[in-house]
């Protein structure tokens, strides 16, 4: 009788870790698509601020 509940907790508990596993997983999915938008914002931002930069008239430090 014993066993019965042993292997109900061991069958529960391995259901509980699956469940966590796709929970973790689809979060991970919605953060690397908020990564992917801020990112391509950045590069949009780089692009903008590479096309406003004034000609290489100066010299620049090497620091």
């Amino acid at each position: 009788m014993i066993e019965t509940f042993f292997s109900l907790a061991l069958l529960f508990d391995g259901l509980s870790l699956v469940a966590m596993g796709l929970g973790a997983r689809r979060i991970r999915g919605l953060v690397r698509e908020d990564e992917a938008a801020a990112e391509a914002a950045a590069a949009d931002g780089a692009r903008e601020a590479a096309e406003k930069r004034p000609a290489e008239d100066q010299e620049q430090s090497n620091n």
